[in-house]
């Protein structure tokens, strides 16, 4: 029997790893996703059992123009992914950096950071009157911030990102925890001596991030940009998937609510896809 590679060896631990995931997609997920793939294209009724009269383009033509709601909350979604998905990743490699040194406190402010993925889910999440992040972005007004940014001659377009960054504050730090700890590990599995080798070359420290670190840690780059998308695109709050639930389940419109669904799951996988190919051309770029 041929013996396996090192890199054949190394391909069969991924699939390994991943095997509950691909058990768990064919069982419980791949046939609602062809259900609701099929019931997007017809009526459905459940006069004496399920029955889907075809109607063709019908329920995606519904909902891309006759549906004011879903077109501005899908444009609305999407416009809020492009803008806090660089945030929560910047912010989630600096507060890496931060918390990478030994120092006394770490592992409690690890703790902090990472409250808030446990205590995102449930009656948690519906206390957003008591945020006292949201408190604190209240502070400072969003218009006032960003005139003052343009009377600092900042870019109009800078400016702007700048101030829904501040008003966003608590939706980012919220969403950073998983990315914190994954950015952690990388810097963490970077050998100091790589650093102190570029050190005696004469390397800056902007040089030695740019050519050691960047290219060491784009692999969790792409990691933390799949998970920020996907978490941001189906959690609770999220009021694209609100707008799908009532549609199916409160006016029982199971057929454009399957409609709705299959354009927004095709709009995620594109953005995944822009996104991920992005970052893997860089990451081959660097020959990481």
């Amino acid at each position: 029997m041929k013996k396996m590679t090192l890199v054949q060896k190394e391909n069969a631990k991924g699939y390994i790893f991943i095997l509950p995931f691909i058990i768990g997609f064919i069982f419980f997920f791949a046939y609602p996703f062809i259900q609701s793939v099929f019931w997007s294209f017809g009526e459905v009724t459940f006069k004496g059992g399920v029955a889907v009269n075809l109607t063709g383009l019908k329920n995606y033509i519904y909902a891309l123009r006759s549906d004011a709601s879903y077109y501005k909350l899908l444009y609305t979604a999407v416009v809020e992914m492009v803008v806090k998905l660089p945030l929560i990743l910047i912010f989630s490699f600096i507060m890496a950096n931060f918390l990478k040194p030994q120092f006394a406190g770490r592992n409690v402010i690890r703790l902090i950071f990472f409250l808030p993925v446990i205590l995102s889910s449930g009656i948690v999440t519906s206390m957003e009157d008591y945020s006292l992040m949201q408190d604190l972005s209240g502070i400072v007004t969003v218009s006032s911030l960003e005139q003052f940014l343009v009377d600092m001659n900042f870019p109009g377009f800078l400016a702007g990102y700048i101030s829904s960054a501040v008003e966003q504050v608590g939706t980012i730090v919220n969403s950073s925890g998983i990315q914190i700890l994954i950015f952690l590990a990388a810097l963490q599995g970077i050998s100091s001596s790589i650093y102190e080798a570029a050190s005696i070359e004469g390397a800056t420290s902007w040089e030695c991030f740019w050519k050691i670190t960047f290219p060491m840690v784009l692999p969790q780059i792409i990691v933390c940009m799949v998970y920020t998308l996907v978490n941001c695109f189906i959690n609770a709050n999220n009021k694209v998937m609100e707008h799908i639930y009532n549609t199916a389940f409160v006016k029982f419109n199971f057929g454009v609510s399957s409609s709705m669904a299959v354009i927004y799951s095709l709009i995620i996988i594109v953005m995944l896809a822009i996104f991920v190919g992005s970052a893997s051309y860089a990451a081959k770029r660097y020959e990481v």
